[in-house]
This record gives C-alpha cells, sequence and structure tokens, in this order.
C-alpha cells in the first residue's frame, strides 16, 4: 500500500510544505515590514515632531518675551511682567529639555541655553533698572534701558538662525522618516499581494489536488466496493500467504462445497506456492488455471501485485460452462445416433498420433451392399442396424482400439499394437466375427458383411490426409474383389488407383479432343466362305499411343 500511496502522499506534502513556505514568509514579510514603520513612525512621533514643534515655540516664545519687555517698558507694569516673564521661563525651559534629551543637536542645544541665560541676565537688568530709575538721571535712565533692550534683540537674532537650523534639519528628518515609511508601506503592499496572490494560487491548486483526491476517492471506494459485490469469489493472500480478504461470494462457495467458514484454504489452488514461484519466475502478472474440487470445476486466475507484494486470486465456478463444453464436443467430434467419434474426432486424432512419431495403423472398414440395403428397407432399419453393430463393436473391444463412424456406412480404427499384415487380418477377422452373427434390432434379425482397408504409418503416409487417402484405397480394392474383404495398401495399388483415374479424367475430354475414332472389323462365315457382317469399335488414341481396351 506504501508503493501505492507514495505520490499521493509526496505531492501532499509538497502542497502543504509550499503553503507553510508562503505564510512563513509573508508573515515574517509584515512583521519586519511594521517593525520598520513602527520605527519609523516613532522616530517621528517622539523625536522629529516633539523637536520640530520646540523649535517653532522656542522662536514664538523668543519673539513674545521681547514684546512682553516693550509693554513692559511702556506700562511699567511690574507685577504682569514677572507673570509672563516666569510663564515664557518655564516653557524655555521645558522645550529646551526636550531638543536636549533627543541628543541630535547637542551643539545647537549649548546655544540656545546660553542665549537664554544671557537674555534673562539682560531682562533682569532691565528690570532692576527700571525699578530703579530714580538713581538715574532722565536722559542716562532711557539710553540705558535702549541700550539693555538693542542687546535683547541682538542676542535674540543671533539665536534665530540656530532654532531656523534645527527646525530645517528637523522637517528634513520628518520628510525623510515620513518617505520611508510610505516606501516601507508601498514595499509590504507589494509583497503581501504577491504572496496573497501565490497563496491563492496555491489554494486553487491545492483545491484543484483535493477535488482530484475526493474523485480518485471515489473511484477506489467504487474499485474497493467491486470485490464485495462481485458475484464471483475473491481472495487476497499477501506475502506470508495468508488469506488477508475474503468476499461474501466466497462463504457462498464454501456452502456449496459443503466447507465451513474456517476451511476457506481450501479454496486456494492445491499447487498455490508452485504457481506463485511460476509467475514471478516468468515475471507474469497474472496467470490462469483450472482445477476440479469434488464435481466442481473451478477457474483461477491469480493476478500478482508488485506495489504491494500480495496475490488477488478471482474464483470463477465453470462446472456449467465444462458441461455444454462437453455437449459442444460431443456435437462437433461424435456422430448423433451412435455415439461414436466422427471424421472430425479423427481428423485431431490422427495428428496426435503423428505426433508422437510412433508406429500405427489406421483401417477403414464398411458395410458391403449398405445402398440395396437402404432400398430394400429403409433408413430408420439400416440406422437401427449401424446402432447395434457399433454397440457390439463397443462391447467386444472394450479399450484395445478407437472405432470412428464417419458416415452411414464407413468406419475407422486406429491400431497402436503390431503392424504387419496378419496382425491386421487377425482384428479384421475379429470384426467380421461381430458381423456374421445376427443383429437383432426392433425390425428383425440382420446379417452384414465388412469390407476392410489398412494402411500404416509411416510407411504408407506421414500426414493425416494421405493416409485417409491410402486406406480408402485399400478399401476400395477389398470392395471390389467379391472373395476377399481385407486389403492393406501398397505403392503399386497406389500407381494403378491414380493411373485408372487420370485415364477416366483424360476420358471424359476424349471426345472434345478428337482422340475417339471408328475401326470396322469384318465377321466372316468360313463355311460359305463370305463376310456376313461388320462389328465397329471405338478406339482411343491418347498421347499418340492406342490405349488397349483392357
Amino acid at each position: 500500500m506504501n508503493g501505492f500511496l507514495k505520490p499521493y502522499l509526496f505531492r501532499a506534502i509538497l502542497f502543504s510544505g509550499l503553503a507553510l513556505i508562503l505564510g512563513l514568509s509573508l508573515s515574517y514579510i509584515v512583521y519586519k515590514s511594521s517593525t520598520k514603520i513602527e520605527q519609523n513612525t516613532y522616530e517621528l512621533v517622539n523625536k522629529y515632531i516633539p523637536i520640530l514643534n520646540s523649535s517653532n515655540q522656542i522662536i514664538e516664545i523668543l519673539i513674545a518675551q521681547e514684546r512682553n519687555i516693550y509693554e513692559y517698558f511702556v506700562t511699567q507694569d511690574n507685577s504682569l511682567f514677572l507673570s509672563k516673564q516666569n510663564e515664557f521661563n518655564q516653557i524655555l525651559t521645558a522645550q529646551y529639555l526636550l531638543i536636549t534629551q533627543q541628543g541630535s543637536f547637542t551643539n545647537e542645544s549649548q546655544l540656545i541655553a546660553e542665549s537664554q541665560k544671557q537674555i534673562e541676565l539682560l531682562f533682569t537688568k532691565f528690570h532692576t533698572t527700571i525699578q530703579n530709575r530714580d538713581q538715574y538721571d532722565a536722559n542716562d535712565y532711557w539710553d540705558e534701558l535702549r541700550v539693555i533692550l538693542a542687546q535683547i534683540s541682538a542676542t535674540r537674532r543671533e539665536i534665530t538662525p540656530v532654532l531656523e537650523t534645527i527646525k530645517m534639519e528637523t522637517q528634513k528628518n520628518v520628510m525623510s522618516a515620513k518617505n520611508a515609511t510610505h516606501k516601507q508601506v508601498a514595499k509590504s503592499h507589494t509583497m503581501v499581494v504577491f504572496y496573497s496572490f501565490s497563496i491563492i494560487l496555491l489554494g486553487a491548486l491545492i483545491a484543484w489536488y483535493i477535488r482530484q483526491s475526493i474523485v480518485n476517492n471515489a473511484k477506489m471506494n467504487r474499485l474497493a466496493l467491486f470485490p464485495h459485490r462481485n458475484p464471483n469469489p475473491i481472495l487476497s493472500i499477501n506475502n506470508k500467504g495468508n488469506i488477508s480478504f475474503s468476499n461474501p461470494a466466497c462463504e457462498a462457495l464454501l456452502l456449496k462445497l459443503q466447507y465451513t467458514n474456517e476451511e476457506i484454504h481450501k479454496l486456494l489452488p492445491h499447487n498455490y506456492s508452485a504457481l506463485c514461484k511460476k509467475i514471478i519466475k516468468s515475471k507474469l502478472q497474472s496467470i490462469s488455471v483450472e482445477q476440479t474440487i469434488k464435481q466442481f470445476v473451478l477457474q483461477y486466475n491469480i493476478n500478482y501485485l508488485p506495489d504491494i507484494n500480495a496475490y488477488d486470486i478471482h474464483i470463477i465456478d465453470i462446472t456449467e460452462r465444462k458441461i455444454a463444453e462437453e455437449k459442444v464436443k460431443k456435437l462437433a467430434f461424435y456422430h448423433q445416433v451412435t455415439h461414436l467419434p466422427n471424421q472430425y474426432k479423427l481428423d485431431d486424432d490422427l495428428i496426435s498420433e503423428i505426433k508422437r512419431q510412433k508406429e500405427f495403423s489406421l483401417g477403414i472398414f464398411s458395410i458391403r451392399s449398405f445402398n440395396e440395403l437402404v432400398t430394400a428397407y429403409g433408413v430408420e432399419v439400416c440406422n437401427d442396424l449401424v446402432l447395434k453393430f457399433c454397440q457390439h463393436l463397443n462391447n467386444a473391444f472394450v479399450n484395445e482400439f478407437i472405432f470412428y463412424h464417419l458416415n452411414e456406412n464407413h468406419f475407422a480404427l486406429i491400431s497402436r499394437g503390431e503392424n504387419d499384415k496378419a496382425s491386421l487380418q487377425r482384428i479384421a477377422k475379429q470384426i467380421c466375427h461381430i458381423a456374421e452373427k445376427p443383429l437383432i434390432t426392433q425390425y428383425g434379425e440382420f446379417f452384414i458383411e465388412l469390407d476392410f482397408g489398412f494402411c500404416l504409418y509411416p510407411t504408407h503416409g506421414q500426414d493425416k490426409n494421405r493416409l485417409i487417402k491410402n486406406a480408402f484405397s485399400a478399401l476400395s480394392i477389398a470392395q471390389a474383389n467379391q472373395h476377399e474383404y481385407f486389403s492393406l495398401f501398397c505403392s503399386d495399388l497406389e500407381h494403378d488407383i491414380t493411373h485408372n483415374a487420370n485415364m477416366i479424367d483424360d476420358l471424359r475430354n476424349a471426345i472434345t479432343k478428337d482422340e475417339l475414332f471408328l475401326v470396322f472389323q469384318p465377321q466372316l462365315n468360313l463355311a460359305q466362305q463370305k463376310i456376313t457382317g461388320i462389328e465397329t469399335l471405338v478406339r482411343w488414341k491418347r498421347n499418340d499411343n492406342i490405349v488397349s481396351p483392357n
């Protein structure tokens, strides 16, 4: 079974492995992409955007501080100025710490810190000057304030380019992080689409394979049901010679053979082991044998299954078929009235005897004057007469000779014994002795006479046609001689018969060929010394020779 399932298991493992690899690859790519996107987003949200916001806010605070000091210069409102200044200082400190913590702008952070300290000192000096304005004369007081304001503006202008640099660099980093994020998202999207499409294709392939597997499984189930539903017995034998499966038809056969279910091994062929060795040795896939169990004839089809190293045996009860074949054989090879083998059976047996290449004799014998008997008594009477004669033959020569009924009054026999003329004459005499006894039929008593013609193998022929021909030739000689009933074929006899047959054939065409002519012979009366008549004779001139009437 492993060999049978190996291709399917390999495909299933291959498809499952591909699906697993594609799934893991897609998960890894999505994970890596999401990690990079998370990193870019983290830098963008927690680093670059706060620095950008801090830069903008510091610039706005510096401007607001400068505006606040001018308002203070105008309103001289000490509490409002200090309140706003404290608020601005807190915001600046927080934004400065934010930029400093990122670690990307160390030098710029130091410059901002120094400038902020300088601005704070100038603010303190400006506030102190306003508070101690009574200690200055009018001109010096305003000059001092203008100088401080000019220094504050100059310091703010010095720090603004630094803040702009931080802002520009941060904007660059923001755009770079944004582009990297977009690029990574696009890449992830492409890879997800590609792998998704691949997984869809693989899913379609797996679906097709599953469909094929279902179809194949249905076929396998159908094939698996075949042994169970098969009306003929089926046995499965494993490589150890044990019966691993038997279908329900085996139980019916066991019941027919009057065996129990435990005796199922008796259904195996008698020489099962030898047949298995023959299959393996000759590299056959199957072999068919016929064996008889009790009165039943069984046909065994033994099939070797190399994939699982086992055997399937299909058993067919061919008893009825054999009986029918015997009936057909009886009709084809046996006479319907006397039940003796016929001409066709004689032909087959002669071929078998010739293959043995051993001496034997063939005899043909017939009932003398059979046509007169038919004319005198009729066909039914003669058929009954022939039947009685054949029954006497079979009873008298049990297993000695094989007799054949060729036609109405012709019979044959094959003898494997001594083939000399005396032995054959003795056989003919024994048969004649049976014929000399009265044959009692329902129509009365009858006596018959026989004529015999014999030929020998291989002396008188080495094929069946020549043997039959020569035996009939010998029979014709015996029939022509009223005082002899036996004739053994010889080569001279064959020459005479052939010559006479050719003469008769040529005589048929003699008139057409103008080979016949008349001869007139006078009749003399010696006493009167005169011609009293003429005798007309026909003569035949064949091949420039006159054929003698004798």
